[in-house]
């Protein structure tokens, strides 16, 4: 359970990109913010700096990027009552928690979201039943299969404050994997660390070395801080779906006003090539 989890945990946070992570915010009218690029603590920070009572809308590109920070953006965009048009592409955490943030939701034309993981989309219904009552109970997260069930655990409370069903979590990985079988593709690599804090220092560790820090430190585990960070080792293995409207309004996804879609494979295809060289999307469409 907790190898599959982590597998699909690595690539809900994890974006299209290397993490050089370079974004830019301009404002193209006084009540419209245009956020361009990948979403970190840092380019989250400045987006929300550059939001005034004016802002209506945020104008996003965007490949992805930390799943923690994505929800913290999705949140104030929710309390906001921003709308969000996509430009261009919004993939990974920006479509799995930005675009569903929005009080109305616009996908501009040769425009597309890109779905390909999630924390709780490979759980069962039991196995989300059961994070529930972790979060009823309170227990602390305290060692690396708990910080994993805690992004689940993140992910499940944002579906519910936007009034979005967890199950469209469930269901775009469920296509994926579908893809993935039918086209004997192997899941796309990630290199992954943890930037680990304890009263000894700051260290970069693997993501097994920290597991067994944790297993190892017992009742010491409380005095442990870590950050993970995952990035795609090649970004042209990655793959994005981009489901129709009625897929996302079965699930509770609302107030979507334009939502242009691609009429054919090919075109969706040519669409990604021209954004992500080298990448694969797929949608649906009739065979």
């Amino acid at each position: 359970m907790f190898i599959r989890l982590l597998a699909f945990s690595l690539l809900a946070i994890s974006s299209f990109a290397h993490a050089a992570e370079k974004f830019r915010i301009t404002h193209p009218s006084a009540d419209v913010v245009y956020f361009d690029g990948a979403i970190h603590e840092q380019s989250v920070a400045q987006l929300l700096a550059a939001f005034t009572p004016q802002t209506r809308s945020l104008l996003i590109t965007s490949q992805g990027g930390e799943m923690s920070s994505a929800i913290h953006l999705a949140r104030e965009i929710h309390g906001r009552k921003l709308s969000v048009i996509v430009k261009d592409y919004c993939l990974s955490a920006c479509s799995n928690y930005v675009f569903l943030a929005g009080e109305t939701k616009i996908l501009l034309s040769r425009s597309f979201l890109g779905y390909h993981g999630s924390a709780i989309g490979g759980l069962s219904a039991q196995e989300i039943q059961n994070l529930e009552n972790r979060e009823a109970s309170d227990k602390p997260i305290t060692d690396f299969p708990d910080f994993v069930h805690g992004m689940a655990l993140q992910e499940l409370q944002f579906a519910r404050e936007v009034g979005v069903s967890p199950e469209l979590y469930r269901a775009t990985k469920d296509v994926v994997d579908s893809y993935i079988r039918s086209h004997h593709l192997p899941t796309p690599p990630v290199r992954t660390w943890a930037k680990v804090t304890t009263p000894a220092g700051t260290r970069r560790l693997s993501i097994a070395q920290l597991d067994a820090m944790m297993k190892k430190q017992g009742n010491k585990k409380k005095d442990i801080k870590f950050e993970a960070h995952i990035v795609l080792e090649n970004p042209a293995a990655a793959l994005g779906f981009f489901p129709r409207r009625d897929m996302l309004e079965r699930h509770g996804v609302s107030g979507i006003v334009q939502y242009d879609y691609p009429a054919s494979a090919d075109e969706l295809q040519q669409l990604g090539a021209s954004k992500f060289k080298g990448a694969t999307f797929f949608g649906e469409f009739d065979k």
